[in-house]
């Protein structure tokens, strides 16, 4: 019944999903193909996409999947060949192959770990003839968009019980034909040895060039830009158009301990602000992505205001990472923004380094963070992770002498008042 199916399917041209995108993420095991995966479907839902995740093969699809799953991780208890085994996989696909379809059709992103590529990929390292191979998974659907991961494997992910994982020669010798079905196939080769993160970014890239509306269409400020050009002089602009937002570092409309900082929304266009020596010092914040958070405080008297991740991270031990918060700020002239380390983060490890944001800056306020923490840490996106304090500076002249006054310190430092 399969192969007359198979037979059916192979004879007519396959339709062509219109509606959603299928977007599979090839590789070896153990190189983060489900978290990366997972990731890209968060990110898609992000953007206001219907996105769903599976991974072949469908263990849960019988009799396919209880036949897999014997062969790799139950000894191979009804004793296939490689060659059967793939027939198999076929079968598994093919199952699943009209919910695919149908959820294609209906607008859904696809976002698929391993696929076709992989039967391919792991029958031809197994001797299985590649024409073969070819040939049995004709029918099915193509991908719009097809990645690779490629790299040395996370030890520490491999499953012990499991045929594949267990054996490096063919592990290695599938990693090359990956590659090379890769070249044949126009793949888009990732390297999976980066942070998840970066290759989370490296994706992203490669993904939103199929999505029409990636293009940013769902920022409200891109869609601006793009409908309505900004004239020559920014004083013509609507004000409904007017996307800034002021924060107040000194004074909250509600004194309760857990109240947060007032925030206005101006209905005119907000001029730069000048210095004044009152408790309506106001600082005007820009959204610089939809999903950024704004600075808050916890507490009406709180020194600092909380930033915010615009984005997910992973920080390996001792790594460095400028943390985007998705924000600017136009911090009046005869003030700075420092920025500061949170108690709670830092006695976990995560340290902020530098952190000047001077009055004339108006580009993406970042965070540069290490992480001292001896392990892997990981920023999610809207988390917090450091404070800035709006502080007045003087703006003294440096003046060249020859001598400086005598003090009875003199230059003595480094320690010298810290003897016992």
């Amino acid at each position: 019944m399969f192969f007359s199916q198979l037979q059916n399917q192979t004879d007519r041209p396959a339709p062509t999903p219109s509606a959603g995108k299928f977007i599979v993420i090839y590789g070896i095991n153990n190189l983060g193909k489900t978290t990366q995966a997972k990731m890209l479907v968060a990110k898609l839902r992000q953007k206001g996409l219907a996105a769903e995740y599976i991974k072949y093969p469908i263990y849960d699809l019988a009799p396919s999947g209880t036949l897999i799953n014997d062969y790799l991780r139950q000894g191979n208890f009804h004793k296939l060949t490689p060659r059967e085994a793939q027939i198999i996989y076929t079968l598994n696909r093919t199952q699943y192959e009209t919910a695919l379809r149908q959820k294609l059709a209906q607008g859904i992103y696809i976002v698929a770990e391993d696929y076709v590529g992989t039967g391919l990929a792991w029958g031809i390292g197994a001797g299985v003839d590649e024409q073969f191979l070819k040939f049995i998974n004709s029918h099915l659907a193509k991908e719009d968009l097809a990645i690779l991961l490629d790299g040395y494997r996370f030890s520490e992910s491999v499953e012990t019980n499991h045929r594949h994982e267990q054996n490096e020669t063919l592990t290695d010798t599938v990693r090359l034909i990956h590659l090379r079905l890769a070249e044949e196939r126009n793949w888009q080769i990732i390297n999976a040895n980066q942070t998840i993160e970066q290759v989370h970014k490296a994706v992203w890239e490669k993904v939103k060039k199929i999505i029409p509306s990636a293009d940013d269409s769902h920022d409200l400020e891109a869609m601006i830009k793009k409908s309505y050009p900004q004239p020559a002089s920014t004083d013509k602009l609507p004000p409904a158009f007017n996307t800034t937002t002021v924060i107040n570092p000194l004074s909250s409309p509600n004194k309760n301990s857990g109240a947060n900082p007032r925030f206005l929304q101006p209905e005119e266009k907000v001029p730069e602000p000048k210095l004044k020596f009152s408790l309506e010092l106001v600082i005007p914040v820009k959204k610089l992505t939809p999903e950024a958070k704004l600075p808050t405080r916890a507490h009406s008297d709180d020194a600092g205001f909380d930033l915010y991740a615009n984005d997910n991270y992973t920080l390996y031990e001792q790594e460095i990472v400028a943390v985007g918060t998705g924000i600017a700020a136009a911090i009046p002239s005869g003030y700075a923004g420092l920025i500061w380390d949170k108690s709670g983060l830092a006695s976990q490890g995560l340290k902020t380094a530098g952190g000047v944001i001077d009055s004339t800056y108006r580009g993406e306020i970042k965070v540069v963070v290490i992480n001292l923490s001896g392990d892997i840490l990981h920023i999610a996106q809207g988390q917090k992770i450091a404070q800035i304090l709006i502080q007045k500076i003087e703006t003294p002249a440096v003046q060249t002498v020859g001598a400086l006054d005598i003090t009875q310190r003199d230059d003595r430092g480094f320690g010298s008042s810290g003897a016992f």
